[in-house]
């Protein structure tokens, strides 16, 4: 899988992170890995050229908060049901499979996916996910104060 980074800066896109701390989940880093680089590269695809991605990910008391928040056209209500419909895109190149795949990721990790969009005003995705306490066992999303993506070759907390 390719860098995110590149594919980032090739479409001309800014993406600014907020990470608070270290977050630990029961999800593996495959599957976290998943979940926002899918997020991620929608956001991306949508803003276009000079747009602007803002990825944040934070603890709170009961479990990790992932968001995922874009200045691109934004989504119809009829569009915010369908994205998660296997198949359905609105890409010429896209095979519709990105969203599914996060939704059923998120649910089966026991976390949240809610989705806030408006046409003409951008979109946010709010991931929640169960918090666990730091064990040997437990993995680590990865994110680090100072560089919260290094050893991955994706975006990713």
């Amino acid at each position: 899988m390719a860098n995110f980074q590149g594919v980032a800066q090739t479409a001309g896109v800014c993406v600014e992170t907020r990470i608070t701390g270290e977050l630990h989940t029961s999800a593996t880093q495959a599957e976290l890995r998943s979940i926002v680089w899918n997020l991620i590269k929608n956001a991306v695809e949508a803003v276009g050229k000079g747009g602007r991605v803002r990825v944040g990910a934070q603890a709170a008391p009961t479990h990790i908060r992932i968001v995922v928040d874009d200045d691109g056209p934004g989504m119809g209500s009829t569009h915010q049901t369908q994205a998660f419909e296997p198949y359905f895109t609105t890409k010429a190149t896209g095979s519709g499979l990105g969203l599914p795949l996060v939704r059923h990721l998120i649910t089966r990790l026991g976390g949240e996916l809610v989705v806030e969009s408006e046409l003409g005003r951008g979109t946010r995705m709010v991931v929640s996910l169960p918090l666990v306490e730091s064990r040997h066992d437990t993995v680590s999303s990865g994110v680090r104060q100072r560089h919260p993506f290094r050893g991955l070759h994706v975006l990713l907390m």
